[in-house]
């Protein structure tokens, strides 16, 4: 054997020496002393200062939200309140100012963030909602309510996350995936250089997660130059699909002891109510009473807010279903003030 196999072949000091092992075993240092490094970095303040790590759902708003949210609960404890919903969730209500509002009304602090999703539809928002409980045991759950929510085909920008692994996970799906998701940092970073690496990505991804603040709030300033015809219908044949409605319950049935679901109508420019479903009538009979009869046999709130619109000046709408800086302001201390008066504060603790 000494003859076909040089002894120093077998010699491990010698195989250490040889450039091979050498590079082997640089390359080897440097990915872990990498893979510790964004570990490190990930689970600091340091982490706002990069891209957010990635959670493969092929969206950048939700990659942002879900990391300044994990962040969150590091530096503050689990949230309070988790704020849910489409464009009108995501630019309607700041937490910090509900925070301020509410600590100002009951002397309590509560810990908000929010998770609204632009073009979020029923079709993606009953898995997504379910994993947002599970995975982060909000107290009190605000979702803000729009009749286009319960329109197929209307949410193309959070489609994608109807299957996404991250919300799998906490269905119950599990997968060496879902482990890495759950617990590895440096995973979600590749993921998050692999979509950079690809040159289209790149001024899309800066755009959208730059838009998101650290409380997953995205406020629009100013007003919108095109606001659209206001005389015109919106939906004329709005409907309200069985599907899509059990989707709606699905979210609904997420109420219990640990978690108060409230249904909040998102607030609108006063003068689109006569033709935003055909008329002031059909929006009460096609959108406002199914929701509340569904909510109604289950003792869960519904906030209507029509009337807070009609108390919203003008120059304060963003264009015809968003608000901007300062309409946020009143939605936002109205948000505050309904939940000291509406939510018993034991609940909230």
């Amino acid at each position: 054997m000494s003859k076909i196999i040089a002894p120093e072949t077998l010699d491990l000091k010698n195989i250490q020496k040889t450039p091979l092992a050498k590079g082997l075993l640089t390359f080897a240092a440097l990915l872990i002393g990498l893979v510790l490094l964004a570990e490190i970095i990930a689970r600091t303040p340091i982490g706002y200062f990069f891209p957010p790590p990635s959670t493969g759902a092929d969206n950048f708003v939700f990659d942002s939200k879900t990391y300044y949210l994990e962040q969150q609960i590091r530096q503050k404890g689990s949230p309070t309140c988790l704020i849910v919903g489409s464009s009108v969730a995501n630019d309607g209500l700041d937490p910090d100012m509900i925070e301020q509002a509410y600590e100002q009304q009951t002397g309590l602090e509560i810990q908000c963030f929010n998770f609204g999703m632009p073009a979020l539809t029923m079709d993606s928002a009953g898995n997504m909602t379910t994993a947002l409980k599970r995975r982060y045991h909000p107290k009190l759950i605000l979702y803000v309510l729009t009749a286009r929510d319960f329109i197929s085909r209307q949410g193309e920008f959070s489609e994608q996350l109807r299957n996404a692994a991250w919300i799998e996970c906490d269905l119950g799906a599990f997968s060496t995936q879902c482990w890495a998701l759950n617990n590895s940092y440096s995973y979600r970073y590749s993921l998050t250089l692999n979509y950079w690496l690809v040159p289209g990505n790149r001024q899309k991804m800066i755009n959208e997660y730059q838009l998101v603040s650290h409380n997953g709030f995205s406020p629009l300033d100013g007003r919108r130059d095109d606001w659209g015809d206001l005389e015109k219908i919106i939906w004329p044949d709005f409907s309200m699909p069985k599907k899509r409605l059990e989707e709606f319950q699905q979210i609904a049935n997420l109420n219990s002891s640990e978690t108060t679901i409230i249904f909040v109508e998102a607030p609108f420019y006063p003068p689109l109510l006569p033709n935003y479903l055909g008329s002031e009538a059909e929006y009460e009979e096609k959108f406002i009473n199914p929701i509340q009869e569904i909510l109604a046999g289950q003792g869960i709130q519904f906030w209507e807010t029509r009337t807070l619109s009609q108390q919203i000046p003008d120059p304060y709408w963003w264009d015809r279903l968003h608000l901007n800086a300062d309409g946020v302001e009143i939605f936002s201390i109205w948000a505050a003030t309904q939940i000291a008066d509406q939510i018993p504060m034991d609940t909230l603790k």
